[in-house]
């Protein structure tokens, strides 16, 4: 009796261990994607990933692998050469293919020295809205709109330098989002009437480059879809639209 009740459970033991071999296997969930190896389901709770103090500690880690990085408070993927952060707690943000340029137009010196006017490779912006809420009626937008620009070392770096030093405009500045391969702009930001408040270096640790932030005062943003054709331009000031 003991003997057929062992060679039962060794039965089922193995048809188990058949199916985990030859099936994906679902934590939460009876009916795991085919897609995937292991899928966790929950309407209550999360994955905990592995907490790391500091990811040099990992001797060899394996292309893909995955944990939370405590110093930079986000999960953190190792691509086969580096660590890289899958989102920044500072600033977070979808990296988008292809690549953004800039080009500055309307002015050839600042303080004597020559503007490099070409397409040239920038790394990121933002734009921070002004529109304060007054005592009666509805948000009036007030004064001027800010937008911080990040672009990497270039040929303009001083003339930014100098235009804010001196307060001189810069009259515009476009910045456009090339998708792979392409010559056409998918999108484009169009600023004019450009104020340099304020300029920061740092190493970019995605690049390993000598980056430049600045903070700028616009009076006029257009923005325009290169696959619709759609566009139009802001004038903050006075909350007017027009043309691109």
């Amino acid at each position: 009796m003991i003997r057929h009740t062992f060679i039962t459970c060794l039965f089922i033991l193995s048809s188990c261990l058949n199916n985990l071999w030859a099936q994906n296997v679902g934590i939460g969930t009876n009916s795991p994607s085919n897609s995937a190896m292991l899928e966790v389901a929950s309407l209550d709770r999360g994955l905990l990933l592995p907490r790391i103090s500091d990811t040099s500690n990992i001797t060899e880690p394996a292309e893909g692998l995955l944990v939370y990085d405590r110093a930079s408070k986000a999960p953190n993927y190792f691509d086969g050469n580096r660590w890289n952060n899958v989102a920044d707690a500072r600033n977070n943000y979808v990296p988008v293919e292809g690549s953004i340029k800039y080009v500055l137009t309307g002015v050839s010196t600042i303080g004597g020295l020559a503007v490099q006017t070409g397409l040239l490779d920038a790394i990121g912006y933002y734009n921070e809205a002004r529109a304060p809420r007054v005592s009666s009626g509805p948000g009036q937008i007030k004064g001027t709109d800010s937008l911080v620009f990040e672009k990497e070392f270039d040929g303009n770096s001083i003339v930014f330098k100098r235009a804010m030093l001196s307060g001189q405009q810069i009259p515009t500045m476009e910045i456009q989002h090339f998708m792979p391969g392409a010559s056409v702009p998918f999108y484009s930001v169009k600023i004019t009437t450009v104020l340099v408040l304020e300029q920061s270096f740092f190493i970019s640790e995605k690049t390993g480059r000598l980056t430049e932030r600045y903070s700028l005062l616009v009076r006029t943003i257009g923005y325009k879809d290169g696959v619709t054709g759609k566009s139009f331009s802001i004038t903050i000031s006075t909350g007017t639209f027009g043309a691109y």
